[in-house]
């Protein structure tokens, strides 16, 4: 989960160790602040402690999977779990974590995640290897399970016949991306720089793995018939899979329903259903993201859809087999209306959700409090300049200034602390989310205009790219976000000939803009309508 020397933040910490304690948590920091892996740890933290109880894989099985992924030797109803990688029948197939994203962007950034933390190649040599290693030959499987996963339908047409159609589909959509992976793959080992082959790499990471080993589960009918252990998938499509089920008519049909089935026989196996005293050994993690969005009329619809899910799957909301987790930027521990939210969503009283939920916020940065109003010395800041503007002017800075920036940089005693302030109102507040021009207000020392502190921060941020984890290990990291609208309650002429740049504009269709429609028609007695 963490590529590179970095330890965790306090309420990673508290998440990790609140959760396996039996908590549902909230995770609240700001953008940045490592909220993804705030929740995917105590994930793969609850499937390694279950994993400590798996039967070892088959070693006898030909994991040489030579005909897995070739065009005569793939198969619709094959599963790699049993058929490739031996792995026991008592390894009962089941979705023990559902994340649910808001939207499929959401969920394309996250898969990135769990392909570099479960599917990466050195996660394979440490982690995947034989019978004699922790995971005893077994994997930790995940798919995406949206609009985007190959195939839909059924692999059976309602009279009982074969599909064909829809195997045929699968099996050419599995090739093309097994082409694509295979490319990457040879652009990644054909790269002659350490940057070259370093970016390649990343880029496979947004790329799902397509051979032998990778456990990334990439169509919907082996998900169904072998759930993957982390599934990520949005509300509508949950709603989906919440009604589909396969016809009990046709022998071997299968459906997404199947997978919730499956997963409510893995709880139902718990030894805790015989006996309440003791311990859960099986925890299904139900994850949900950007919590605070869910309100209103939609908000209840998730609400009493997550109530069907805990239900269908043999739970309830106070089951010691559940445990919630999510994030939220706007959710207080001290706002009485949070507790109400927690417990009107997920089927708690006021006084339950108070008793089973955790928030946890990000914890004050000491060194950033006593950096707040300091700034980068007047020579880094001459440094960013200068390469902002020459990458503005030609599109990249030179490779000495970058050099030279890069110098400048790393003597800078306190820059981590220096650029995390920037991020803060005041001393005693929290980094969060801020605009680039506040940003880059508060950093520059000796810059005089709002041009010269832009381009400085266009220099800055090349610069700091260019700084290898290993050179600053604390070096904060940003993520930036670009907000975009749709223009909303513009008026204009009916006549075009009103706007005065009509005859400049052949394609312009409307007259001279009014921003209200205080009044029904414009000076010449021509009806003014809203631009739709």
């Amino acid at each position: 989960l963490f590529s590179g020397d970095y330890g965790l933040y306090s309420h990673q910490k508290e998440m990790l160790t609140k959760a396996l304690s039996g908590k549902n948590c909230v995770i609240t920091t700001g953008t940045g602040s490592g909220k993804t892996e705030s929740f995917l740890l105590p994930v793969i933290a609850q499937i390694i402690k279950e994993a400590g109880g798996w039967a070892p894989a088959d070693e006898t099985a030909d994991r040489s999977g030579s005909e897995w992924t070739k065009n005569e030797g793939y198969k619709w109803s094959k599963d790699k779990r049993h058929e490739l990688w031996g792995e026991a029948d008592s390894r009962i197939p089941a979705i023990r974590t559902l994340i649910l994203y808001p939207m499929n962007a959401l969920v394309e950034d996250q898969l990135g995640r769990l392909r570099e933390a479960l599917n990466s190649d050195p996660v394979h040599r440490n982690g995947y290897k034989d019978s004699e290693d922790y995971f005893r030959g077994n994997r930790v499987t995940f798919g995406r399970y949206n609009g985007q996963t190959i195939v839909s339908g059924h692999p059976f047409k309602p009279d009982g016949s074969s599909n064909g159609s829809a195997r045929d589909r699968l099996k050419k959509e599995f090739h093309e991306y097994r082409k694509v992976y295979n490319n990457l793959c040879k652009q990644r080992d054909v790269a002659g720089s350490d940057e070259e082959r370093e970016a390649a790499a990343e880029l496979l990471n947004y790329f799902p793995r397509v051979d032998d080993a990778s456990v990334e589960m990439l169509h919907r009918w082996e998900m169904q018939r072998v759930p993957p252990d982390i599934l990520i998938t949005n509300f509508s499509m949950l709603s989906a899979i919440l009604m589909r089920h396969a016809d009990p008519n046709i022998t071997g049909d299968q459906a997404d329903g199947d997978m919730i089935e499956t997963t409510r026989a893995w709880l139902e196996g718990d030894p805790c259903r015989q006996d309440p005293d003791l311990p859960p050994t099986r925890v299904f993690h139900l994850v949900i993201d950007e919590l605070h969005l869910y309100r209103g009329t939609s908000g209840t619809e998730v609400s009493y859809l997550m109530r069907l899910l805990i239900e269908r799957l043999g739970l309830s909301p106070e089951s010691p087999q559940l445990r919630i987790l999510a994030s939220s930027a706007s959710l207080e521990a001290k706002d009485e209306r949070t507790w109400d939210f927690l417990g009107q969503f997920f089927g708690f009283s006021k006084g339950e959700a108070k008793a089973r939920f955790e928030i946890i916020s990000g914890s004050k940065n000491e060194d950033g409090k006593e950096s707040v109003g300091l700034r980068l010395s007047k020579k880094a800041s001459v440094h960013a300049h200068q390469a902002g503007v020459e990458i503005l002017d030609t599109g990249e800075a030179t490779e000495e200034t970058l050099t030279g920036l890069k110098d400048k940089l790393l003597s800078e005693a306190n820059l981590e602390g220096i650029l995390v302030a920037a991020c803060m109102k005041d001393a005693d507040s929290e980094p969060r989310s801020t605009r680039l021009s506040e940003f880059s207000s508060k950093l520059f020392e000796g810059l005089d205009s709002p041009e010269k502190t832009d381009s400085a921060l266009t220099g800055l941020l090349r610069g700091l790219a260019e700084i290898k984890d290993a050179e600053r290990p604390k070096l904060p990291r940003f993520r930036f976000h670009w907000m975009a609208r749709a223009v909303e309650g513009i008026y204009a002429s009916s006549d075009p000939n009103t706007a005065e740049d009509y005859n400049q504009d052949p394609n312009r269709t409307v007259g001279k803009l009014y921003e209200t429609a205080g009044k029904l028609e414009d000076e010449n007695g021509n009806r003014i309508l809203e631009v739709l």
